[in-house]
């Protein structure tokens, strides 16, 4: 079960994310979410070897086996854990990259716009005007505003023109769209909560050699020593004061 569960694991990864494109923010983002989906079926490979070798621990085939894929449970639990930074630099190149797009966006517009009002200037008859109209301004003026006398329809047009500006603005000079945000956020957050459970449960399952405690059992107690400590420092210098002070009054008694 377990090497039928690490094949599919590796299958899964590995042709989810060909080709690569290690620079790509979309890549970036499929390789973090491939991972973060199968990785269950990796603990639960990795923890039904542990379990076999425990079970029948005198059989030197798991056990050499399970020696083999130390070194790869060890590299997983690291992974997990860059899924993190990598996450952040998906995000601020994704955002970044919207925001480029948004801008070239809303410069194209700008240009279409400026050459519409120059072409709208220099037509000589409401029928020139018209034709070098987009379809979109085109229908919005009608056939009844055509009638009107060239500076007026030339107005009125200009006016439309500013309001096609004003929206695209608005659309566009924003930068990223808040509502396509909450998709982002979520993301992240699935990642920077799930990728550190699954890289402490590979780093349980992380032995060196003859040692009875896992990589995750030695980093909690450096963690607990380090909590510890200050409180430690703080009675064994309470206690050495204490005691200078005892014998300072015990001299001063014997005087």
């Amino acid at each position: 079960m377990s090497t039928a569960l690490l094949i599919g694991f590796a299958a899964a990864c590995l042709l989810g994310l060909l080709p690569p494109q290690l620079l790509d923010p979309d890549w970036q983002w499929r390789f973090s979410g491939l991972l973060i989906d199968n990785g269950p079926v990796a603990v639960v490979a990795f923890g039904l070897l542990h379990l076999a070798a425990y079970v029948d621990a005198q059989n030197d085939r798991l056990q050499r086996r399970l020696a083999a894929l130390g070194p790869w449970a060890a590299a997983a639990a690291l992974g997990f854990l860059l899924l993190i930074p990598l996450q952040g630099l998906a995000v601020a190149r994704g955002l970044s990259t919207a925001s480029l797009q948004s801008s070239r966006q809303l410069r194209q517009v700008d240009s279409t716009l400026n050459q519409l009002r120059q072409d709208i200037q220099a037509a000589p008859d409401a029928a020139t005007l018209q034709r070098r109209l987009p379809p979109s301004l085109a229908s919005a003026i009608g056939p009844v505003a055509l009638q009107q006398p060239l500076p007026q329809l030339r107005a009125q047009v200009l006016a439309l023109v500013d309001q096609a500006q004003q929206r695209s603005s608005a659309r566009l000079g924003g930068g990223v769209n808040p509502a396509a945000l909450w998709p982002v956020i979520q993301r992240s957050l699935r990642v920077l909560l799930i990728a550190p459970a699954y890289a402490a449960a590979f780093a349980a399952m992380v032995f060196k050699p003859g040692a009875e405690l896992s990589r995750l059992d030695i980093f909690l107690r450096s963690c607990s020593r380090l909590r510890l400590r200050p409180w430690r420092l703080g009675s064994t210098a309470k206690n050495a004061n204490s005691s200078y002070l005892r014998s300072i009054s015990s001299r001063n008694q014997q005087e």
